[in-house]
């Protein structure tokens, strides 16, 4: 059904786009288009994290490097909000096979839910490290070298007793909220043989923390 209904999105998106060009830019009609448009990426977003639940959501991966694959969705997902954001990237993180798409969309997820969380602002920091195995740091999903990505806020917090349900589908304590957000990110982490962790304190703010395979030294196959 997602599927299904992700193809008459584009279909619709498509001609919106043709009605806008047809229109011009000087027409009273294009504020209305535009806004139809941007009503219709939401949806699209939606239908994504339905897709990831289904075969269809299975990552289409390549070796690329994340630095700037994080670096956007989080920029892009915080944008317009009083967030103050913070990167500690390095340059030499290594390559991993992943889909980049959908790790971005795990980065937008996260730093949505930041962002919900500081209402009246606050600090987000993105970190990215190595993980070497050689000097004993293992990842818990497996042995292999890893990458860690980690998205601190400095909002409201997760009580303890709903931490254990925050990466259930459907689970929101969020009036408007769709409870696919966490679920999506887990989802997709699982599919990419990651694991993903929280640690939070009520009041102090919430630390999502990912692991996933690495390619130390394989060169890239597509740039993000």
């Amino acid at each position: 059904i997602a599927h299904d209904f992700n193809n008459l999105l584009n279909g619709i998106f498509g001609n919106i786009d043709m009605a806008i060009l047809a229109a011009g830019k000087s027409s009273e009609a294009t504020p209305f288009l535009e806004e139809a448009m941007s009503v219709l990426d939401r949806a699209k977003d939606l239908t994504r994290q339905l897709l990831t639940f289904s075969k269809g959501g299975s990552p289409v991966k390549k070796t690329v490097k994340l630095k700037d694959t994080i670096i956007k969705a989080a920029s892009f997902a915080t944008k317009g909000s009083k967030t103050e954001l913070y990167f500690s990237i390095p340059d030499d993180l290594w390559p991993c096979e992943v889909d980049a798409n959908q790790i971005a969309q795990v980065i937008d997820n996260l730093c949505i839910n930041a962002v919900q969380a500081m209402q009246n602002g606050g600090t987000l920091k993105i970190a990215a490290s190595n993980l070497d195995t050689d000097n004993g740091e293992k990842s818990e999903a497996q042995s292999l070298p890893c990458i860690r990505i980690s998205v601190q806020d400095s909002g409201q917090g997760i009580p303890q007793d709903i931490i254990p349900k925050i990466f259930d589908p459907f689970f929101t304590t969020k009036p408007n909220g769709n409870g696919l957000g966490l679920a999506t990110v887990y989802s997709i982490i699982n599919k990419h043989s990651g694991s993903v962790e929280v640690d939070s304190v009520t009041g102090q703010g919430t630390c999502f923390t990912i692991q996933l395979p690495a390619q130390p030294g394989k060169a890239e196959t597509e740039k993000t």
